[in-house]
């Protein structure tokens, strides 16, 4: 804790050094380089002083994990992007426990994290956590090796012998492959090393929607990121685009960057391809990039959608129109004219 975000930042600079080493090889540089933008800095000003920790972006639409005890009696929370840019962020559920929380700012386009499996890593196995010490602009890499995986895993965290401090609460912890294992939030003051909350144990914090769910599905024709498919009466378990205004077979969205893919314990965030060979990653249920027309006339956000003639595409249902029918899900973005892409919340 601080008394000024700036003075402390100030004298961070000044004296913080990299903790810890990672591995010189391209491989891992290239997966620094790629997790880079989704760590932030997270800042919480109480009425005495100023608090400063770390986070994780878990969706391209502002969701944000981090150490609870970051955002303790803060008043006003602010979150910095690697790119500079600061948002105001609201509390959208914590767990004191623990010590977990989750963030929300007004922004878009992120790049989340992708999320591995804390329960695969073995004691000696090497993770790397992430963060700001000191309220520093600089990104502090720790590694360290895992262990006692027999007393942390029943408890849902995981300990490792790593070198952080005060700061890296709230940042990431990675496995080899940079996907996110676990978020920390501890350094035990007696025996050093740190402890930090696995992520599947974190995502028991997201409410449904946050991450997206998708599932592999074999495509009749070329279909793209967006689109609106239903389930082609013309071949067995195969998928089309969707054909409207009225089709009772609509099935999903093309997803874009999938949550969680069901069939499997794989959990995603980006980077992730979403189309194969005849195969594509059907959205199911959360927030997905989906494409619009104006042929129901102009969108506005909370407008339900059904699939429009426009194969692929959605539009806005008119209310007047009739019992509603091709649901596709709820605007989050609005529309004017022509042909878009906007946020929708896919609805069953």
């Amino acid at each position: 804790m601080v008394r000024s975000r700036w003075s402390l930042a100030l004298a961070a600079l000044l004296l913080a050094c990299p903790l810890g080493t990672y591995s010189q090889e391209s491989d891992w540089e290239t997966t620094l380089n790629h997790v880079r933008p989704a760590v932030v800095q997270v800042f919480g000003q109480t009425d005495r002083w100023t608090t400063c920790g770390s986070g994780v972006v878990i969706s391209p639409h502002g969701y944000i994990l981090t150490a609870s005890h970051v955002l303790e009696d803060a008043r006003l929370i602010v979150v910095v992007l690697k790119d500079g840019r600061e948002y105001e962020a609201s509390v959208v559920r914590t767990h004191q426990s623990m010590d977990v929380g989750l963030l929300r700012i007004m922004a878009t386009g992120l790049t989340p994290i992708r999320f591995g499996n804390a329960a695969e890593l073995d004691d000696g196995a090497k993770v790397w956590i992430l963060g700001h010490p000191g309220c520093a602009e600089e990104l502090v890499v720790a590694q360290g090796n895992v262990g006692r995986t027999s007393e942390n895993r029943p408890m849902g965290t995981l300990w490792y012998d790593a070198p952080v401090r005060q700061g890296h609460s709230g940042g990431p912890v990675l496995n080899a492959a940079g996907e996110l294992v676990a978020v920390h939030f501890e350094q035990p003051a007696a025996e050093g090393g740190g402890r930090a909350v696995s992520a599947q144990e974190a995502i028991r914090l997201i409410p449904m929607g946050v991450l997206s769910f998708a599932d592999w599905v074999t495509v009749s024709e070329p279909v793209a990121p967006g689109d609106v498919l239903e389930i082609d009466p013309t071949g067995i378990g195969q998928y089309r685009l969707a054909r409207g205004p009225c089709t009772v077979s609509v099935a999903g969205v093309v997803s874009t960057a999938p949550g969680i893919v069901l069939g499997g314990d794989l959990v995603l965030g980006s980077g992730f391809e979403v189309l194969g060979e005849d195969q594509a990653l059907l959205a199911l249920l959360g927030v997905v990039p989906v494409k619009v027309t104006d042929e129901g006339g102009t969108i506005a956000v909370g407008d339900l959608l059904i699939v429009s003639s426009t194969p692929g595409h959605a539009m806005r249902w008119d209310p007047d129109s009739g019992e509603i029918c091709g649901l596709v899900g709820k605007a989050l973005e609005p529309h004017e004219e022509g042909e878009s892409i906007i946020e929708v919340l896919l609805t069953r």
